[in-house]
């Protein structure tokens, strides 16, 4: 590749150590004896002991380097007691360049160039502008400061990595997403939203078919998250996301069957705790309870049971009956658990209501309270 060299113009930099050195591109230099230094922090403490001003740079580039161009690659040359001392400056045209562009974790002297034509100093921020498609700095910078930044352009090094480099500089991210941030931060803006935060709100809530925000948290604050779950609940008559959970565990659809349920049960279980007697019989005793005073032969009687029992729901009554069997609707109360225990459960409530098992019912359970039964007659007396 042909080397095309040419003089540059002395350069004050702002870093302390090179303000005075002069760079003078060379086309060759003589057979001297070369040493190639590592570090720039090594290079600059040669420059420091011999007090050197003078710093010859060989480009190689297809075209002429200047201040507006980056080239392929780059050298730094320094004459100290007859001897070369070199240092690769990796397409950086100047050593405070170089330093500057390595602290600030530019992944390359291009990327530093494009960044300081753009007035950007802080690598992240020129990573972040260079993997949009901002208008213009200022809408990035508006951007970048109100929390529009789903990515970061550098990772920090894992413990293994550490091991083997003694840096403990930012490794760079080669794979973040183009143009999400600058999409979203225009979309943002067409809707009035000027930081992140407020927007991805946004962006959640209609997203869970809530249309606004006052919605939203009108649901949130019941417990709801999406607009369709508010909605069915509504429609079956729930306010809050507990009660509806907890129907939907026992398969209810409406909350005025909830209702009934947690006032049966809850009956039942106190009857049955009461008088000391076994669920199935507290049933019978509930629903007994709900009969008109008066007389009544056996056989009406357990149509009546019957008749009362059938009035409530489908889905009622076979709540009921998971609860006869003490079936535990604790975590998610799926179709095929409650197919299982239909197939195979031991008590069905209608059932208890059949005359052979209301005469069982009357041997086991003291009824003295709620009315009296004859066995010879086959008649039952409500007080």
């Amino acid at each position: 590749m042909k080397r095309i060299f040419a003089i540059i113009a002395a350069i004050f930099l702002t870093n302390c150590a090179f303000a005075d050195l002069k760079y003078i591109e060379i086309e060759s230099k003589q057979n001297l004896p070369m040493i190639r230094i590592k570090t720039i922090e090594d290079f600059e403490a040669i420059i420091n002991a011999y007090d050197i001003s003078l710093v010859f740079l060989q480009y190689d580039s297809d075209l002429r380097p200047s201040f507006n161009s980056v080239s392929k690659n780059s050298e730094a040359f320094i004459i100290a007691g007859n001897t070369y001392f070199v240092f690769s400056m990796e397409g950086y045209k100047t050593l405070s360049d170089y330093k500057s562009g390595k602290t600030a974790n530019f992944k390359t002297s291009s990327d530093y160039e494009q960044a300081k034509s753009l007035g950007i100093g802080n690598a992240e921020f020129f990573y972040y502008y260079d993997r949009n498609s901002f208008q213009n700095i200022n809408d990035a910078n508006n951007a970048y400061k109100n929390g529009f930044v789903f990515y970061t352009a550098f990772r920090t090094q894992s413990a293994s990595e550490q091991v083997f480099s003694s840096s403990n500089k930012l490794v760079f991210n080669e794979n973040n997403p183009r143009n999400n941030e600058s999409e979203a931060y225009y979309e943002a803006k067409k809707l009035g939203y000027v930081n992140y935060t407020d927007y991805k709100e946004y962006k959640d809530y209609t997203a869970k078919g809530f249309i606004t925000k006052e919605e939203y948290l009108s649901a949130k604050a019941k417990g709801f998250y999406n607009a369709d779950e508010v909605k069915t609940a509504e429609e079956a008559g729930f306010i809050n996301k507990e009660e509806f959970t907890n129907a939907q565990k026992l398969g209810l659809k409406t909350k005025s069957d909830f209702t009934d349920y947690t006032e049966i049960t809850v009956s039942i279980d106190k009857i049955s705790k009461d008088a000391k007697i076994e669920k199935k019989n507290a049933i019978v005793v509930y629903f007994m309870n709900k009969l008109p005073k008066g007389e009544m032969s056996l056989s009406v009687l357990s149509n009546t049971l019957k008749d009362d029992f059938s009035k409530n729901s489908m889905e009622l009554r076979k709540a009921l009956n998971f609860y006869a069997n003490d079936v535990k609707n604790q975590g998610e109360y799926d179709k095929k658990q409650r197919d299982r225990y239909s197939r195979n459960q031991t008590i069905d409530i209608a059932n208890l209501f059949y005359t052979e098992n209301l005469k069982k019912f009357f041997k086991e359970v003291n009824i003295s309270q709620i009315g009296s039964y004859n066995e010879n007659t086959e008649i039952f007396r409500r007080k």
